[in-house]
């Protein structure tokens, strides 16, 4: 398109429409880019006044001419992405009653920095911990492996609604649910499970721990019977 061209509104409004029409696992390539796409992903972008780096780039490539084929591709799929938080956003949330395990972690809290719990899902370890930094402290968060490199299936808020992230499968809701009616018999069935402590994922090597589902000193750490 020739550098002089201009984009209106309309343009931006037909695009965002198609990308509502668009299925939720649907992503644009550069073949899908027409002339009506590319108008509103370049008026979209020369729009955008958010913080992500990859738009304000093609903000600033935008005011200064037409975007490419793989530029307009890139923005069209933030125009998805923002579809769908918006939809997400609209829905009623679940409420989880994270109640009891908040009591775990607050007791635990007193002898541990990071207190936690990791159980399993079909052989996948998932980590369960109270957020303590960042943007959402005192929510819950789950996922597999370390921050930016495993798999986040979502947090349980301050107020109990569940966020959940597209990870998130019925097994993993499952274990939210069985977390929320009793943390400690969910410890117990993933000792059992495995034969390691949800909490310090060691061996569990005597009969006493093995029956409790953790040790005594993460009994103590956490605030719960043992041996009993």
């Amino acid at each position: 398109m020739p550098a002089t061209a201009t984009t209106t509104q309309d343009d931006l409004d037909t695009t965002t429409a198609i990308c509502k029409e668009m299925a939720d696992d649907f992503r644009f390539q550069a073949d899908d880019v027409d002339g009506m796409l590319m108008r509103g992903a370049t008026e979209f972008a020369r729009q955008y006044s958010g913080t992500f780096s990859f738009m304000r780039d093609m903000h600033i490539a935008a005011l200064r001419q037409w975007l490419t084929l793989g530029q307009a591709k890139g923005v069209l799929n933030c125009m998805l992405a923002q579809v769908r938080r918006e939809r997400l956003a609209a829905q009623p949330k679940e409420v989880v009653n994270f109640s009891g395990l908040r009591a775990l972690f607050a007791r635990a809290g007193a002898k541990l920095q990071r207190p936690r719990i990791t159980l399993q899902v079909n052989g996948t370890p998932v980590t369960v911990k109270l957020m303590t930094a960042g943007g959402h402290v005192g929510s819950v968060n789950l996922q597999t492996g370390s921050f930016g490199e495993g798999v986040w299936y979502g947090r349980v808020e301050v107020n109990g609604e569940l966020t959940a992230s597209r990870n998130m499968t019925p097994a993993v809701h499952e274990l939210v649910l069985e977390l929320a009616n009793d943390p400690v018999s969910a410890a117990k069935r993933y000792a059992h499970l495995t034969g390691n402590c949800c909490f310090c994922q060691r061996k569990l090597d005597d009969e006493r721990s093995t029956s409790a589902g953790y040790g005594p000193v993460c009994a103590g750490n956490y605030g719960l019977p043992w041996g009993e």
